[in-house]
């Protein structure tokens, strides 16, 4: 069986599960003809949840309006992750539509390797004594809801994927030409040099759902902008002094929060790395601030390896062709302003 019989079987399984429901209402429309429509499909673990902070600062600023939050199994299963979405809205005071996404990648469970990084629960274990009210949360599938907010505002939306592409990959095939109404597409995920985060060769995001990462990477009409693992590791690395004693000083109720649900995390990258690393928060803040926050981009012919024992998820970048032979599909963000990142970060917190 090939790929497309398989990716064909499983979007008639997503859709036969899926309620056809009233649309909730959209968000409130603002004044400002500049402010930027996000929609953030993420997995909502610790580093997502600052990358939340950060667009829903836009939005406290009047910058920006998110109109949906998509949820998708990743650093976490599912559950949590609309758990731990609603939990980062409210340290911030904000509310926004969440949507629940997919539970498993295209074609089966993931299998982990090791304990997850970002904890059970994807917020460290942090211990809360409340629990959200879930019945805000949509009954459209996130898929569905992804490509009914794009057809709904052409040429507006700037979609942001921090987690494994499922959501994302069952919006093409459900709606292949929605793709091209968006204003921007932006990426966290993929590999450039054969290195990896969950395997000798494969990013995690990749890793967990290949066939989705595939789908969107070749099918995709509007050239995603790729904030990879090599570039994170290279150019997105703090002093774990600077997290605990200038970002981690800040006092307000998401400095709080940020504080406690990253606290188990803080002490893997000072046991395991020696550094603290952003990941999900560069890929928010190159789609909130392109101009100053990404410096050098490039196009390139990308595809995803599915098949091999030590190589399945990574990212596949021709370089065999010339430039102007090449069917480019991507743009890999290659330079990014660190002191534009760690300034849009401590303004998210103040």
């Amino acid at each position: 069986m090939n790929i497309s019989s398989v990716l064909t079987s499983v979007l008639k399984r997503a859709l036969s599960r899926t309620k056809w429901c009233r649309r909730p209402l959209p968000p409130p429309p603002r004044d400002a003809q500049n402010v930027m429509k996000l929609i953030i499909d993420c997995d909502a673990g610790v580093d997502d949840a600052m990358a939340l902070i950060m667009a829903l600062d836009y939005v406290r600023k009047g910058k920006a309006q998110v109109l949906a939050v998509t949820c998708v199994q990743g650093n976490t299963g599912l559950d949590n992750v609309v758990v731990n979405v609603l939990r980062t809205m409210n340290a911030m005071d904000i509310q926004v539509p969440v949507y629940r996404g997919a539970k498993d990648p295209l074609i089966g469970p993931y299998i982990r390797h090791g304990p997850p990084f970002h904890g059970e629960d994807g917020l460290g274990d942090a211990h809360f004594d409340t629990t959200p009210d879930l019945s805000v949360v949509s009954s459209e599938h996130a898929s569905l809801a992804i490509a009914r907010l794009v057809r709904d505002n052409p040429d507006e939306v700037t979609l942001i994927a921090t987690g494994p592409l499922t959501n994302v990959a069952l919006a093409i095939k459900m709606d292949p030409d929605f793709t091209k109404l968006l204003h921007s597409f932006y990426i966290m995920g993929g590999n450039l040099n054969g290195r990896g985060n969950i395997t000798t060769c494969a990013e995690f995001n990749f890793h967990n759902d290949p066939e989705a990462a595939l789908v969107t990477l070749t099918e995709s009409l509007t050239p995603p902008r790729m904030i990879t693992f090599d570039l994170c590791i290279s150019q997105a690395l703090f002093s774990l002094d600077w997290r605990k004693n200038k970002l981690g000083q800040k006092a307000t109720r998401q400095a709080r929060f940020q504080n406690k649900i990253e606290d188990t995390l803080l002490k893997a990258f000072e046991k395991y790395y020696g550094d603290y690393s952003m990941w999900d928060q560069v890929a928010v803040a190159a789609a909130l601030n392109p101009g100053q926050v990404v410096t050098e981009a490039s196009s390139a012919c990308a595809s995803v390896e599915l098949a091999g024992q030590h190589t399945r998820g990574q990212m596949i970048i021709e370089s065999r062709l010339r430039q102007d032979d090449r069917k480019n599909n991507v743009v890999i963000v290659d330079k990014i302003d660190k002191t534009a990142l760690e300034n849009m970060v401590l303004d998210a917190f103040d």
